[in-house]
């Protein structure tokens, strides 16, 4: 199969999948092309802006007083929630 084809094969596929497994594509290619810098914790690539979007939306939250919590509470309820 020459790569005109392939290309072909490829688009027709792509157009043909649902929108979870396209949004999947998309991140494998952002890793190819090395758009992403980072991986939130369900999995999802960030892109550097996303990123820092991210990061900012964080500090936003906190300078309005959402809740955090140190390293000694996150554990405190990691362990009492394996028994």
């Amino acid at each position: 199969m020459d790569l005109k084809e392939k290309r072909k094969e490829l688009k027709k596929w792509v157009n043909s999948l649902d929108e979870e497994t396209l949004l999947r594509v998309d991140e494998i290619k952002k890793s190819i092309s090395n758009q992403i810098v980072i991986y939130t914790i369900d999995g999802k690539g960030l892109t550097s802006k996303e990123y820092e979007n991210y990061i900012n939306n964080i500090s936003l939250a906190v300078d309005k007083g959402e809740k955090t919590y140190n390293s000694e509470e996150i554990r405190s309820v990691v362990l009492r929630n394996r028994s």
